[in-house]
């Protein structure tokens, strides 16, 4: 009975990780289309097919982590770990989620031509990958999730986020782009800005799972 409900941990953490890993290919799509200037409508159907697939198996561990609660009667350190996940299911899948809408406003404004909206979004996209990287190593290696390595990625995603702002109300006064194009991209860095502080949500509450203590990654 012990070896079967070891089993059941081990699923449970593997089905984490194929979850990271099925939100990480949604993430990807973002560098492509930031350097791509075809087949946009094609990448949002693929976001659409993994955001809905995200949803389903955030579904199915929820129920396995309901099942081990209540037909188990995990102890401390593995019922830690249980709810930690539970907790942190709703932030996969507003990564994924937001990552649809950002692809969904990437379609109004591609091919950006703009060099320096450009650079941004694409420093942005890299720190959001690495992070969801750090992520996925805390896991697979049940070690603390690296906290200052997070907070200040979290912060360079925020203060270009800010760089983005000005840029495009500034050019916008100029009327070099248009109302249409200056709310599609401050949306778009919005969504991946919203990205990094859900992926910081996880990282906090795994950081307790694993050291027992509580911390806020900002």
């Amino acid at each position: 009975m012990r070896k079967q409900y070891t089993q059941q941990l081990n699923n449970l953490k593997e089905e984490v990780l194929s979850l990271h890993s099925l939100v990480s290919n949604n993430v990807e799509l973002i560098t492509k289309s930031i350097n791509g200037k075809k087949h946009i409508k094609r990448k949002i159907k693929q976001s659409a097919i993994i955001d809905k697939g995200v949803r389903l198996k955030t579904s199915q561990i929820e129920v396995k982590c309901i099942e081990l609660l209540s037909l188990q009667q995990p102890l401390a350190k593995d019922l830690r770990f249980i709810i930690t996940v539970i907790k942190f299911l709703t932030d996969f899948e507003r990564i994924s989620r937001n990552i649809l809408h950002t692809l969904e406003d990437f379609e109004k404004i591609t091919p950006i031509d703009n060099e320096d909206y450009r650079r941004v979004l694409i420093q942005i996209a890299g720190v959001i990958d690495f992070m969801m990287q750090e992520i996925y190593t805390s896991i697979y290696t049940n070690t603390p999730s690296k906290a200052s390595v997070l907070s200040e990625s979290d912060n360079i995603i925020d203060s270009r986020y800010e760089e983005l702002s000005i840029k495009l109300y500034e050019d916008l006064r100029d009327e070099k782009i248009t109302m249409q194009q200056a709310f599609a991209f401050l949306s778009i860095a919005r969504y991946l800005e919203r990205v990094g502080d859900h992926i910081c949500n996880i990282g906090e509450k795994w950081f307790y799972k694993e050291s027992g203590e509580k911390t806020i990654i900002k």
